[in-house]
């Protein structure tokens, strides 16, 4: 049900798709040069500064505790970043997937042309069920990204004030200098990386709402005055359930729209 019927449709998913892809693309590339700043911070400081600042039971600056202490920190920072980027990627493709189905719903409503009573009915009703299973779906994966999302906008939120804050304490003056440290660097990167991810929820959550917006305004796009009055029951039916928009939200606390990134 789920499918697309045709390569019109195949092409109408296709640019949700690929902008999915390209923001993909844009979080890989604001990932990965995270990773290799906090990689080559070690190198960059002779004064065998770690990383990340933390409490250990030894001295980290005799070798060869120095060397193992920066890979565990450096293999612990990679898992971390591929782990956040790939749960935020694999909620923005569920979001695609339910909006996908929306214009393929709508795609089919427009098209409901038949002159043939029976046929129109049978393609109605199709449709109405895929409406049905899309609501399902829809809130199958709110229950399963909605607490996962709460944490991720906590987390992120927070982490982006302590180092916007950081950022905000350093001297302009040192953006001159020779000595400047890697870890600016590295956290200006990373601040865009946290916009990046909030801004992927809130663009995705937003698409869903807009596009089952659409859902009512395209069943009058289809030939539908000289069919019978149960299949124009039918489709009142339809309009009056399609009449509230799928939204997502993150523990039911907040709705994602681009109304949260605006603010």
């Amino acid at each position: 049900m789920f499918q697309p019927k045709f390569l019109g449709q195949r092409l109408l998913i296709k640019r949700s798709l690929d902008f999915w892809k390209i923001i993909y693309n844009t979080f890989t590339a604001a990932g990965g040069p995270v990773i290799i700043l906090w990689v080559l911070l070690p190198l960059m400081n002779k004064s065998k500064q770690l990383p990340l600042s933390f409490w250990y039971p030894y001295d980290t600056k005799n070798s060869p505790l120095f060397e193992i202490t920066c890979l565990h920190q450096i293999m612990s920072f990679f898992f971390s970043v591929i782990a956040i980027f790939n749960i935020d990627m694999l909620v923005a493709a569920l979001m695609v997937f339910i909006g996908t189905q929306c214009d393929i719903l709508c795609d089919d409503l427009r098209n409901l042309h038949d002159n043939i009573t029976a046929s129109f009915s049978e393609n109605l009703i199709k449709s109405i069920k895929h409406h049905q299973e899309i609501l399902i779906f829809a809130e199958r994966c709110n229950e399963y990204i909605s607490f996962i999302l709460l944490g991720q906008f906590l987390a992120s939120s927070v982490i982006l004030s302590f180092i916007l804050y950081g950022l905000a304490l350093v001297n302009v003056k040192v953006l001159f200098d020779d000595s400047l440290d890697v870890r600016f660097f590295a956290h200006v990167v990373l601040v865009v990386f946290y916009m990046i991810q909030i801004f992927t929820y809130c663009w995705f959550g937003n698409e869903v709402e807009v596009k089952s917006n659409k859902i009512p305004y395209s069943i009058f796009e289809s030939d539908w005055t000289r069919h019978s009055l149960t299949n124009k029951q039918n489709m009142m039916m339809l309009i009056v359930k399609s009449q509230k928009p799928i939204r997502l939200s993150a523990y039911n606390l907040f709705y994602l729209s681009l109304e949260i990134y605006i603010k």
